[in-house]
């Protein structure tokens, strides 16, 4: 405890009320003052940071402080890598629509001189007509251009003419170039009959404009005579179809282009692992591409499910600008999924490591003409990154994690110096596995080292240092961890000098074996992202000491001397009245720090800083009532601007028990040291 006091001034301040009547001259004279200043409450809570101090039925105390050794946490058991598949889509499944262009040939085209026999009955002679006028054909709206891999042409002939066709010879051709795409012949096609032929359009270069060109048509002579008709036609209907271009201008019809359904095994370095609830993290998707039509892209992992309902994400992709690109990418959160990796059935399947992914990306048509070509790619990245599991749970595998030799602060000393001995102390190890996975655990060194002093000792527990210990698999529904404790004290270890080498450091080496047996769980290991394997120490000794120099400490604020008049201090004294509890006289020293912690000057002069012990009942040996000391520290006008600059005040306490005692002394709850300063002031008044 402690207490800041700031003077009293009220007469002051009806002081310098009346002075403030008075402004055109004052007065000045001297006065006396005595004003509390500052007080605090030493126990042994000041020894040792960090620590617990209990009290025990018979008031005495006990010390108990703990310290974290080793902590595994559950990313050094279970990480989810980065990942990344790439791939690569080609247009092997691109098709251009099938299409049908008609054309007819008149009975007067065939045969000019048909037209002079116009609704005459008359028996018809065979002819052999080689001068059929070509027929154009125009698919600039199905195409400008397309190099074919593969398709087909269908000719079908429909015989509309009065007399029978003995044989008709034809081919398609680019008009342009004047290119033969296809020549075929169909014989005997009776009158009102239909035949056809088709022809293998694979690596042949198509164009807008076509013709189609009766090479030579023969008709048989009619048995009978016929109606002459210079209109009848043979209708010439042609068919592409199944075309899959290498390159093309044209108008694409919407259709998938790639599709994929897998299992994507995933490497989670050597785990296998059947289910991840997701903390943090995305799905990442990035599509690349050089096609000049818009796309979809439909992804989905079905057994990624959240609330019910499952990842699937649609991507839309513009088209490309000729001879440039598109880079779309999109992140999907995966905050509170949970990802089942059993693969596509996983009733039937029941494997690990298997993320089922559905893929499939299409074309979709704009209605206009656009070049195309399978030389055009398309890259599609989709990839889980900076995942964080919540839970996971499978099989871990047997994974060696190695500690050390590392060095770690050890604070339990931090604020003591001098030395000290105690009576007795045990030492607990508790190892704790809130993983659900068994682990054995090899803790090879452990050292406690002072660096003050260049002191080290090794601490010697053949039950724990150097043997391995194998600790239980946590539990789960409900979760406990599950911990091995091991004490140590002087009957099975060097742990008193361990300690009382009062470390500021300790240097271990460990380490620690996941499944040290296998799969025993059969894939029922389990981790929550909070899941720790920790190695504790729990250090408890009664507070019977031997103390050497034994030093306890405080800081106050100090800041008497803030206002401004009070600077009209000008010398004094300081009283330090102490009531000391503890069995055991000490040197008191205050000294006072500036704004950076520094010291300045010190209060009390050596030898008059001894404090006397308390008054000790002979039969018990405890204290039964304080004994009060007052020490004085004169501070003349010249050391008071130290103290009238001083921000902080330390109080440091020095406790020695009897130099030849060997008999620890008890501490009990009561016992403490009570510290008050008062100043006794020289005060300059002016009027």
């Amino acid at each position: 405890m402690k207490t800041i006091i700031k003077p009293v001034l009220i007469i002051l301040a009806a002081v310098m009320a009346f002075a403030s009547c008075r402004r055109d001259e004052y007065s000045s004279w001297e006065t006396n003052m005595l004003t509390p200043i500052a007080s605090t409450s030493l126990t042994l809570n000041q020894l040792v940071t960090d620590s617990v101090v209990r009290e025990n039925l018979d008031s005495s105390l006990q010390l108990v402080f703990d310290h974290t050794l080793y902590t595994a946490r559950a990313n050094d058991f279970f990480v989810i890598p980065d990942t990344e598949v790439k791939a690569t889509l080609t247009l092997e499944k691109l098709v251009l629509s099938d299409r049908t262009l008609s054309q007819a040939i008149t009975l007067e085209q065939a045969f000019p001189g048909a037209a002079a026999l116009h609704g005459f009955t008359v028996n018809v002679p065979a002819q052999n007509v080689t001068s059929v006028p070509p027929t154009p054909i125009d698919a600039s709206s199905f195409f400008q251009t397309a190099l074919l891999n593969e398709g087909y042409i269908d000719f079908s002939i429909s015989n509309g003419f009065p007399v029978d066709i003995e044989e008709i010879e034809f081919k398609l051709i680019n008009k342009v170039t004047g290119n033969t795409l296809a020549t075929d012949k169909l014989t005997n096609i009776l009158s009102g009959q239909t035949k056809t032929a088709t022809s293998n359009l694979a690596g042949k270069q198509v164009d807008a404009s076509l013709e189609v060109q009766v090479i030579s048509m023969k008709t048989y002579a009619t048995p009978n005579p016929v109606t002459v008709n210079k209109n009848d036609k043979v209708n010439i209907t042609i068919t592409v179809r199944g075309l899959k271009p290498q390159s093309a201008t044209a108008i694409f019809p919407s259709q998938s282009v790639h599709s994929k359904d897998e299992n994507a095994l995933y490497n989670f370095n050597g785990a296998e692992m059947k289910k991840i609830r997701i903390k943090e993290g995305v799905l990442r998707l990035r599509i690349v591409s050089t096609i000049q039509e818009n796309m979809t892209v439909y992804y989905s992992i079905p057994h990624a499910t959240r609330n019910g309902n499952s990842v699937s994400e649609v991507l839309k992709v513009n088209a490309a600008p000729p001879g440039g690109g598109t880079d779309v990418i999109k992140d999907i959160p995966l905050e509170g999924y949970t990802i089942d990796l059993r693969g596509r059935n996983p009733s039937v399947d029941d494997t690990v490591n298997a993320f089922w992914n559905l893929l499939n990306v299409t074309l979709d048509s704009s209605g206009r003409q656009t070049s195309v070509s399978l030389s055009d790619s398309v890259y599609i990245y989709y990839g889980l990154l900076n995942m964080v599991a919540e839970y996971a749970e499978g099989y871990f595998g047997q994974q060696v994690l190695k500690a050390g030799p590392s060095t770690q602060a050890f604070s339990m000393f931090k604020n003591t110096t001098g030395n000290i001995d105690f009576e007795d102390m045990d030492l607990t190890v508790n190892l704790v596995n809130g993983i659900g996975a068994e682990a054995k655990v090899d803790i090879k060194s452990l050292k406690s080292r002072n660096t003050r002093t260049g002191n080290t000792v090794i601490l010697n527990a053949p039950s724990l240092i150097g043997t391995p210990v194998n600790i239980p698999r946590a539990t789960d529904n409900p979760f406990m961890e599950k911990k091995n404790s091991y004490l140590l004290n002087k009957n099975n270890s060097n742990v008193k000098a361990f300690i009382l080498n009062m470390p500021d450091e300790l240097e271990y080496e460990m380490d620690v074996t996941t499944n040290p047996n296998g799969n025993v769980s059969n894939w029922k290991d389990f981790l929550y992202d909070k899941s720790e394997l920790r190695a504790d120490l729990r250090l408890s000794m009664p507070l019977s000491i031997l103390a050497d120099n034994l030093v306890l400490a405080d800081t106050l604020a100090f800041e008497m001397f803030s206002d401004g008049n009070l600077n009209r201090v000008k010398e004094g004294s300081f009283n330090i009245i102490i009531d000391n509890s503890f069995p055991f006289s000490a040197g008191v020293q205050l000294y006072l720090l500036d704004e950076f912690g520094n010291i300045t000057d010190s209060v009390i002069a050596m030898p008059n800083n001894v404090v006397i012990a308390g008054n000790v009942d002979v039969n018990t040996n405890k204290v039964i009532s304080p004994v009060r000391s007052v020490l004085k520290a004169h501070f003349s006008r010249e050391r008071m601007e130290k103290v009238k600059q001083s921000k902080r005040l330390l109080v440091r306490a020095t406790f020695n028990t009897p130099k030849n005692s060997t008999t620890p002394v008890k501490i009990y709850s009561h016992y403490k040291f009570d510290v008050k300063l008062t100043g006794d002031f020289v005060y300059e008044q002016r009027f």
